[in-house]
């Protein structure tokens, strides 16, 4: 019987101590002067970090970049999913840009995205914007909630001569998204398995 009792406090204790359940958190990740000196070196323009801790149980991680114009969503790039039964301690997420031109000469950006476990997906993307701010969404760690969108970072660019800061509040969709012709927004989105 003593036996017994052992067996089963150990797998009680085994019980509480395993990742089971679901909780994520994602927050912005400080680059160290190193890190922010061999990233300027890539031509990237523009990118933010964020670490995500948690575990998901029966559940996927979503991932894409939400395309609005004058403030109304048109189209969802670079959609990456797929991130089942995981935990993650730690992991980057990443959102960035660099300039390029296309055979005509005009102005374009690539898009990138980088996922937990290495996965990185590119777009390129034509804008014709003459001005455009980009910025993280997030500046402290905020816990997501199940089938709730969080935006972590994005981009806005308009043709008009004045532009708005792009603001939201952790996470949230931005408010004045009608304030730009056009909009990109990372989007992170814990799903049921699918």
């Amino acid at each position: 019987m003593k036996k017994l009792m052992m067996v089963m406090l150990a797998l009680v204790t085994l019980a509480a101590c395993s990742p089971g359940g679901n909780k994520l958190t994602i927050g912005p990740y400080e680059l160290t002067e190193k890190e922010q000196l061999l990233i300027e070196r890539t031509g990237v323009f523009s990118i933010d970090y964020f670490k995500i801790n948690g575990h998901l149980d029966n559940a996927d991680l979503q991932f894409s970049v939400e395309v609005y114009e004058n403030g109304k969503l048109k189209e969802e790039l670079l959609k990456m999913y797929g991130m089942l039964d995981a935990s993650f301690k730690n992991e980057l997420i990443s959102f960035g840009m660099f300039e390029t031109k296309n055979e005509e000469e005009q102005q374009q950006f690539t898009l990138e995205v980088g996922t937990p476990g290495g996965s990185l997906g590119s777009s390129t993307y034509e804008t014709g914007m003459t001005a455009s701010v980009y910025g993280a969404l997030i500046d402290n760690k905020v816990t997501l909630a199940k089938e709730q969108p969080l935006y972590l970072a994005g981009w806005a660019g308009t043709t008009k001569d004045v532009i708005p800061t792009l603001r939201g509040e952790n996470g949230q969709l931005p408010e004045n998204l009608a304030s730009y012709e056009k909009v990109l927004l990372l989007k992170v989105l814990w799903t049921d398995e699918k």
